[in-house]
């Protein structure tokens, strides 16, 4: 089976702005924060924020003032004027292409024209955009209705954004043919004209289509109905767990559309079922999907990597840790805390996620009790090895660790409060956590236990390492925004863009060289000498090369980034191997 994902599946503009204006209003305020009815037409998107303390309702009689965000399909004026009479704050989250009809209507309307709206009489815009018409106001759905709309006088058109791009031309059309000097806005969005057109191309491709999204979203019926236009089978459903396989199972091509108002999460759960179909009749697809979802969905890909980086740590700093079997150790303690600290991340993620649930906060849901276990002996590995040294700061250290990653996973846990509503609200914060415990985990506690390094080695290589354990929760982040599981400004692309973000971490990645490149070129740096610039070099490259294709994957971003601290590992292994370069 072969399967074509539209390229402009996902959250438009509009509904991205409302959904990360009204998190941020949660994030902020302590007082209860409410929606003006469903922030957008998507079931699964409104529970995700009633489990975040966002409920959404229509009326607030005896309700205790709190924050209102008006819903992306914007509301009449009156519901304003209510709603700051009775004491709430009113935030704006409607749609700038809605906005732009509820403009033009006011200001029309009040300069005597007759407004004609083109669209579903009882759409949540559509009576948004009737309410801020003061005079003759009129709403059409068909050609036949065109024919006979009154139109004395001066007129005025405006669509549903969402409305049917095809036959809102003929409507006009039909007006125009009755009154040519009628007044047209054409407020369709352009998201909407696009998927539409591409649904529409993307359906003659295929064999099946398949459009995804709530089933009370009218762009995304649209969507059904443009596709099925073209005599395609067409299946319309809000989540994976409604695809019939049986009944798709015999098709060859099949193509995949999502609404304007549906987070990428959602449709990539049902492109991962499709592919299923794929893996169910191949043993060695079913059998890479396990291996795939332990190594790196498990944690395992990741601590490995926190190990690989902690022998980095010793060869660069040439630690006395007692040869192999105190590396070893060392390498144990990292693993097992890496381990165990991603686990209590891992929960947080899958019992209340920020936007969407990831493959990883899945996995450990469908899995909790053998990660919970691992991580408990994990750990208790974790601290014996460092027992074995007998240095008691570098035990202590690694509980500082511990501390770290416990933070971590209250700042992506729901109903986060105290410290935890805090740190979501320092910028970066989740970022600079991860990166502060690996910093700990993998150069600190290897110093600790060896009794000591050269502190100008020491704290170039504990800024290389926060530099790469940074640059690894960040690329981790894109995978999350381009899924539109949106995140706060406690992570860099929330917090400054996707764009930004990247030229930042380029940047730093450059300043990794730097600082490596300084510390050879003191003589303060040993081991692989010069050859350790491949690892911040590496970071740069899939940055400028690969950084937009792994953002759409979360296996492909763990194989190639943590790739990095591998070959970290291998170049100071090659150095010793090889008495020095």
């Amino acid at each position: 089976m072969r399967i074509i994902l539209a390229r402009t599946a996902g959250f438009c503009m509009g509904v991205k702005r409302a959904m990360e204006k009204v998190l941020s209003v949660a994030r902020r305020e302590r007082d209860p924060v409410f929606t003006y009815g469903p922030l957008i037409h998507n079931r699964q998107v409104v529970d995700m924020l009633e489990a975040r303390g966002v409920c959404a309702r229509t009326d607030f009689a005896g309700i205790p003032p709190g924050t209102v965000l008006l819903r992306a399909h914007g509301v009449p004026p009156d519901v304003v004027e209510q709603l700051r009479a009775a004491g709430f704050d009113v935030v704006d989250g409607t749609c700038p292409h809605v906005l732009k009809g509820q403009r033009s209507i006011a200001r029309e309307s009040a300069a005597g024209y007759r407004i004609v709206i083109v669209g579903d009489r009882d759409h949540d815009e559509v009576v948004g955009l009737a309410g801020h018409a003061t005079g003759p106001c009129h709403i059409i759905a068909s050609v036949d209705e065109a024919r006979t709309v009154p139109l004395e006088g001066r007129v005025l058109v405006v669509a549903q954004t969402t409305f049917n791009d095809a036959l809102f031309r003929e409507i006009v059309a039909a007006l125009r043919e009755r009154e040519p000097d009628i007044k047209v806005v054409d407020s369709i969005c352009s998201a909407t004209s696009n998927r539409q057109a591409e649904a529409r191309e993307l359906a003659t491709q295929v064999d099946a289509m398949i459009v995804v999204g709530g089933f009370h979203s009218a762009n995304t019926r649209r969507l059904a109905e443009v596709a099925r236009s073209t005599g395609t089978p067409t299946y319309h459903v809000e989540t994976a767990g409604e695809l019939d396989l049986a009944d798709l199972a015999p098709y060859e091509t099949i193509g995949v559309t999502a609404g304007a108002s549906t987070p990428s999460w959602i449709t990539n759960t049902v492109l991962e079922r499709l592919r299923g179909l794929e893996r169910a009749s191949s043993r060695p697809a079913r059998f890479r999907a396990l291996l795939a979802g332990i190594i790196i969905d498990g944690n395992v890909l990741v601590a490995a990597s926190a190990a690989a980086l902690t022998y980095a740590v010793t060869k660069l700093l040439e630690l006395d840790v007692g040869g192999f079997g105190g590396r070893v150790r060392l390498m144990l303690a990292a693993f097992g805390y890496i381990f165990s600290g991603y686990v209590l991340g891992r929960g947080g993620e899958s019992d209340g996620p920020r936007g969407g649930p990831t493959r990883r906060g899945e996995f450990y849901r469908a899995h909790r009790a053998w990660m919970a276990a691992a991580s408990v002996v994990l750990s208790i590995i974790a601290v014996a090895a460092l027992v074995s040294f007998r240095r008691w700061p570098a035990v202590g250290l690694l509980g500082l660790s511990y501390a770290t990653a416990i933070l971590y996973g209250l700042t992506v846990s729901p109903g986060e409060r105290g410290l935890a509503r805090f740190l979501r609200n320092v910028p970066a914060s989740k970022d600079m956590l991860a990166a502060a415990g690996w910093m700990v985990a993998t150069v600190l506690v290897p110093v600790s236990a060896a009794g000591g390094a050269s502190a100008p080695a020491g704290v170039i290589v504990a800024v290389f390492v926060l530099g790469l354990a940074f640059i690894r929760s960040v690329m981790f982040d894109f995978s999350d925004v381009t899924a539109d599981r949106l995140l706060g400004r406690d992570t860099l692309p929330a917090l400054i863009g996707v764009r930004r973000a990247r030229a930042a971490l380029a940047v730093l990645a450059v300043g990794l060289v730097v600082v490596l490149g300084a510390g050879v070129e003191r003589g303060v740096i040993g081991g692989p000498h010069y050859w350790i610039l491949l690892s911040p070099a590496y970071v740069l490259c899939y940055l400028l090369a690969f950084g937009q294709y792994l953002m759409t994957s979360e296996h492909r971003c763990a194989l190639v980034v943590d790739a990095g601290f591998f070959l970290t590992a291998l170049v100071c292994y090659l150095a010793g191997a090889l008495g020095g370069v």
